[in-house]
């Protein structure tokens, strides 16, 4: 406060036009993003229904049809059938990949590691994405505690940032944009005298 108290009304007049002003050649924007601290409560994660491991196997298919792999969908459906998402780490859909790129597909193991090691990375997220909150190993568990993370008041957990353009590069891509209606529905086709 001491430092405003000193500024005069020239001053935030002439950072205005330097900072602010659409016309200034120095003009800087200022984005602010707001997350909500209160929480809907304590409630437990809704119950897996079935519908959920398709969207799942969904999207492992697009994410292997990414780097070029034939994938054979009842093979896939067929590997992870035996696989209990409502317990399941990513990890252990991560070792059941591999099996499938390995075993199914005979994949080399060069492609399979690259593949392997880029998937480790975002399974977490396609399992929430889809629906599937991913269950916490140990190991995992102990990785979070020697983290630098600090857990809010509501339990959310700051991450310290150390390189922007790898965090970035680790953020989920959202969902293109889809039309309310079905395109078809504005299609005339019929010629018009």
């Amino acid at each position: 406060m001491a430092g405003i108290e000193k500024l005069s009304k020239q001053d935030v007049v002439d950072f205005f036009e330097r900072y602010i002003r659409p016309s200034s050649s120095t003009r800087a924007k200022l984005s602010v993003h707001m997350q909500a601290q209160a929480t809907a409560g304590t409630e437990s994660p809704p119950e897996l229904s079935e519908d959920q491991k398709p969207a799942m196997l969904t999207m492992i298919e697009q994410f292997l049809s990414s780097y070029e792999i034939a994938v054979d969908g009842d093979l896939l459906r067929e590997r992870f059938d035996s696989v209990d998402l409502a317990k399941s780490s990513p990890e252990s859909m991560i070792s059941t990949l591999e099996q499938y790129l390995v075993e199914d597909l005979k994949v080399d193991q060069a492609k399979t590691s690259s593949v392997i090691d880029t998937g480790r990375s975002l399974m977490s997220t396609a399992m929430i994405k889809s629906g599937v909150q991913p269950v916490r190993t140990g190991l995992e568990s102990e990785e979070s505690k020697q983290s630098d993370t600090t857990a809010d008041s509501t339990g959310n957990e700051a991450v310290m940032i150390d390189d922007v353009r790898e965090f970035k590069a680790g953020l989920a891509v959202t969902a293109g944009a889809r039309p309310v209606k079905p395109l078809s529905e504005f299609e005339e086709l019929n010629a018009k005298l």
